[in-house]
């Protein structure tokens, strides 16, 4: 459980991180706002490990999750397009 929890909750403090840091407003408003923000918004992810009790037993068999190059790639250039597109901000009038 704590694989499927902890290394998206820190991957999504980096993703979003990496995005604040081309905000036009500069390194300050990431720390004031857009860490935090990342951070606590996505908190639900650690604690999730906490409300399903030890002793629970799956109804079904689990199935391995295999890994597909395809979405790998995929998540990648989204990310990317993420980060330059909307790190930077989208300027709605000028």
């Amino acid at each position: 459980m704590r694989k499927l929890t902890i290394l998206p909750y820190f991957s999504a403090i980096v993703l979003l991180s990496l995005a604040g840091l081309l905000n036009p407003f500069g390194i300050q408003l990431l720390w004031q706002s857009a860490l935090p923000a990342t951070a606590g918004g996505q908190s639900g992810l650690l604690w999730l490990q906490y409300y399903i009790p030890r002793g629970t037993v799956p109804n079904r068999k689990s199935e391995n999750l295999a890994r597909s190059s395809i979405w790998i790639v995929v998540a990648a250039i989204l990310t990317c397009v993420y980060v330059v597109v909307l790190g930077a901000g989208i300027t709605l009038h000028r």
